[in-house]
């Protein structure tokens, strides 16, 4: 995916309000995907109590 393609998907994210900025800078800004990182807790699920990967790393490990 070339930078004009990625930035113009980002933008249309933004633009429907699933995506926003999560810094207040003007270059290399981050966004953020609220409603998708909330989703998980609108149902019930607690992730700290998960079990550990099949790698075998626990992401929870020190919480």
């Amino acid at each position: 995916m070339t930078y004009r393609t990625a930035k113009a998907q980002v933008e249309k994210l933004a633009g429907l309000g699933i995506l926003a900025p999560a810094n207040g800078k003007r270059r290399g800004k981050v966004y953020l995907a609220q409603s998708i990182l909330a989703a998980p807790e609108e149902r019930g699920e607690d992730y700290n109590k998960r079990s550990p990967t099949p790698a075998g790393i626990d992401w929870t490990e020190g919480k």
